[in-house]
């Protein structure tokens, strides 16, 4: 047999076996140890079918065990439709109490963020990956969790926001782990990570791996040029970590805690999670990143001067997966046409049943053609003066509030469909289509109540950037 046929069959013969192997996280076992956990988290171990809900209380100690059903298919989930359970690390992003076909869902459902940034990183698909019951016993499920009608009910009120919950083919809880040195070590380079980004160094970009980041999450340089620009423009950053918590993932490790982050042009508070893998140098690289705006308490402890960073030591059997959350941006963007919006970010959907939240940010473009006084017009030709470019978009910026808490869908003219998330230098969030869909649904809320700030603006080229202080109740 010629050397080179035998060399081209060996290579499809290994390109099959590729083709053969698992992904990455199929089939994945776990180990914990009690090391930079949180407070309380969720386990569950999909070869014996348990759900378990831990609670850290010095020492970590096992709450609620229950019995629990997942995906019609074994093996980790890769693709929308393929009724298998994902296998990773997820977290709780808000609860649906309506709405719920009782027979599949059984009447309430937790949401998680499936998929995460590195599911995305791999090439995963499909959405809708809750924790939920059945109406009428546990039988298999088209990717999500479910356990009893009257267990849910118990560990429900306990499944709040930003919860941890580790999905495995199979875990176990040790004393020992030789991954807890690891643990120890994320935590450290989160702290480190946020001390170069309050310094504003450029060395908080060498944290990142940039190819992985814009597969996972962003476009890295867009990323980068946006924070560049952010360091000059404002006098001073802090930033505080409370309670770094760490989890092992397959093949990836999550680190997480409640940040306060305040500028002097902007402050918020929420949680913060970095998703990290090794390079080819074995040194960790941040691939993910996720932000959850959140009150928790940190503003008022820092106005108090009691705030201490973290030390350095209808949904129905026709429609299988429901639709996901829009994705989660970076708090820290400036609140910066007839102009239009071309670009926002900021999620417009609840994030809990009772809190609405709005974008921080808006980026117009103005029209020259409407917007910039003609100075060729003769004085017989000029008529009432045009307003300047600033009035127009602040009160365009003021307008979509006011119609935004009218609930008036007059709110959707003020998109530019045809210019929006194709203006060069504009970071693109997510779809025109899911951003009014978004604002339909707050459109058909029962009751919309909010206060707003005035509005503030920074202009960039043909661009205004607006932003507003708001707070929303629906």
């Amino acid at each position: 047999m010629p050397l080179k046929f035998f060399v081209k069959i060996s290579l499809l013969c290994l390109a099959w076996l590729l083709q053969m192997q698992p992904s990455f996280a199929d089939n994945w076992h776990t180990t914990f140890q009690d090391v930079a956990l949180p407070k309380h988290f969720v386990a569950v171990d999909k070869e014996r079918q348990k759900f378990f809900f831990f609670e850290k209380n010095s020492p970590l100690r096992l709450t609620y065990e229950f019995p629990c059903t997942t995906g019609q298919i074994s093996g980790d989930k890769q693709v929308i439709n393929d009724l298998k359970t994902p296998e990773g690390i997820y977290f709780v992003e808000y609860k649906i109490a309506n709405g719920l076909d009782f027979k599949e869902y059984g009447g309430v459902a937790y949401t998680l963020n499936y998929p995460n940034p590195v599911d995305k990183l791999r090439g995963k698909t499909g959405h809708g990956i809750w924790i939920h019951s059945k109406g009428y016993g546990l039988v298999p499920t088209k990717g999500c969790v479910a356990i009893g009608l009257k267990d849910i009910d118990t560990v429900g009120p306990r499944l709040t926001p930003g919860t941890a919950v580790i999905l495995a083919e199979g875990m176990q809880l040790s004393n020992k782990t030789p991954n807890a040195k690891t643990a120890k070590q994320l935590r450290q380079l989160m702290q480190s990570w946020t001390e170069s980004w309050s310094n504003r160094s450029q060395h908080f970009f060498d944290f990142y791996n940039p190819e992985a980041y814009s597969k996972a999450t962003q476009d890295f340089n867009a990323f980068r040029t946006n924070k560049e620009r952010i360091f000059k423009l404002v006098q001073s950053i802090q930033l505080y970590n409370r309670d770094i918590h760490v989890l092992e993932g397959p093949g990836y490790w999550v680190t997480w805690a409640e940040q306060f982050y305040n500028a002097s042009n902007h402050t918020t508070e929420g949680i913060r999670r970095l998703y990290w893998q090794q390079d080819a140098n074995k040194n960790f690289r941040i691939v993910g990143m996720e932000w959850t705006p959140k009150e928790m308490g940190m503003r008022a402890d820092f106005k108090n001067g009691k705030l201490v960073a973290q030390a350095q030591t209808k949904i129905s059997d026709a429609n299988p997966e429901a639709p996901s959350m829009p994705p989660l941006v970076m708090p820290e963007n400036p609140i910066n046409t007839e102009s239009k919006i071309v670009a926002l970010n900021d999620s417009l959907v609840p994030h809990t049943p009772h809190n609405a939240k709005i974008p921080s940010e808006f980026n117009w473009q103005s029209n020259t053609s409407t917007l910039v006084p003609d100075q060729a017009l003769d004085e017989n030709q000029k008529t009432e003066p045009r307003e300047e470019p600033t009035t127009v978009v602040t009160k365009n910026a003021q307008r979509f509030m006011d119609l935004v808490l009218s609930q008036n869908p007059e709110v959707f003219d003020l998109f530019n469909k045809e210019q929006f998330n194709r203006v060069r230098g504009v970071l693109k969030q997510r779809t025109l289509n899911r951003i009014l869909d978004e604002l339909k649904t707050q459109e058909n809320l029962p009751w919309l109540l909010g206060v707003y700030g005035p509005v503030t603006y920074e202009k960039e080229g043909d661009l205004y950037v607006t932003h507003q202080n708001v707070l929303l109740m629906g």
